[in-house]
């Protein structure tokens, strides 16, 4: 990759439109991931701006005076002068003295501080309820009855689509820019975008092994609804201790046999040759987790693939530069 010069600007904004943006800061890590409701990011910033001048109009004021926990935040990273809107969100916590560190919550941040919900179902969907949580929303989910019915209970919406998302094991990416909630079993391969890394030309380093199908020890336990109600259970897979253990929730099926079908299939599409760990490229291209990323290497032609991001870590500093460490899940 050639040589390019990292730079990074960050914005704070008050409720009223208060406002300073810093055209530099000391340190940013970005953490995101598939199976993490909303995202997360430490931004540090240098004791030079322990006064500063704010946005046009606004006179020079002590830092203090412009952040402040519940404030909206934009942090821009990029290359030679060029910025990528990385993370947005509010700033959670303030660890004070010098340099001042921020704890920010992405978009979601609202989700847990607004609406308090109580609703109960006797029966009902997953796509009712997210739509009861969510109901300025787009939803786009599995088609997945919830026979037993559903109860939030004077719940956050964030603490509500916690609850849902844990206990029936998807997936979620929620789209607050433009009101979309996509929903999706974790291995169903719901991919978004594809980026491509080459080894010798954009990665940097990486902590991948090459395992085998027949080397990789893999259980489902898998749950479904029966016709009647009940609930239908069976493991798949190794039984070795050290297995790793998968939980996956199936719509209605009408026997134990049809369940042990659909948890073996799925079992045959997670078992793969491939690569395993994760790969640390540059701040460019701007992988994310839940997108695809193909894997050249000119030396081992017969391991090149596709795999799915599982999380990303973005970092920016002086002893890091502006990087992305993304750990793989699964080939595609």
């Amino acid at each position: 990759m050639p040589y390019l010069t990292a730079n990074s600007r960050f914005t704070v904004l008050s409720p009223d439109g208060r406002g300073i943006e810093m055209s530099y800061i000391s340190s940013a890590e970005i953490k995101l991931s598939v199976r993490d409701l909303g995202g997360s990011a430490l931004v540090v910033i240098p004791r030079e701006y322990q006064t500063l001048q704010p946005l046009p109009g606004l006179t020079k004021e002590s830092l203090y005076n412009y952040i402040r926990v519940g404030y909206r935040v934009k942090l821009e990273l990029g290359y030679d002068g060029q910025y990528n809107a990385e993370f947005t969100g509010y700033i959670r916590k303030i660890e004070s003295g010098w340099p001042v560190k921020l704890h920010l919550d992405d978009d979601l941040y609202p989700f847990k501080h607004g609406d308090i919900l109580t609703k109960s179902w006797v029966s009902t969907t997953l796509m009712s309820v997210l739509s009861y949580i969510l109901p300025e929303y787009k939803i786009d989910c599995p088609d997945l009855n919830l026979s037993a019915g559903w109860q939030i209970n004077r719940q956050s919406r964030y603490s509500a689509l916690q609850d849902l998302k844990q206990q029936i094991g998807f997936y979620a990416r929620i789209d607050t820019d433009n009101k979309c909630a996509y929903c999706y079993w974790p291995y169903s391969f719901r991919v978004f975008d594809r980026h491509k890394y080459v080894f010798g030309v954009n990665v940097k380093k990486n902590n991948l092994t090459y395992n085998r199908k027949e080397d990789t020890k893999l259980r489902i336990n898998a749950v479904a609804p029966s016709k009647n109600g009940k609930k239908i259970r069976i493991t798949v897979g190794s039984n070795d201790n050290d297995a790793r253990v998968i939980s996956r929730n199936f719509n209605y099926v009408s026997s134990e046999s049809e369940l042990k079908r659909l948890a073996d299939k799925e079992l045959q599409t997670i078992s793969y040759d491939g690569y395993q760990g994760s790969i640390t490229g540059y701040g460019l291209p701007r992988t994310m987790p839940g997108d695809s990323l193909q894997i050249i290497d000119d030396r081992e032609l017969d391991r090149e693939g596709v795999y799915l991001i599982d999380s990303v870590q973005i970092r920016y500093g002086s002893d890091t530069g502006y990087e992305r460490i993304n750990q793989l899940s699964y080939r595609l």
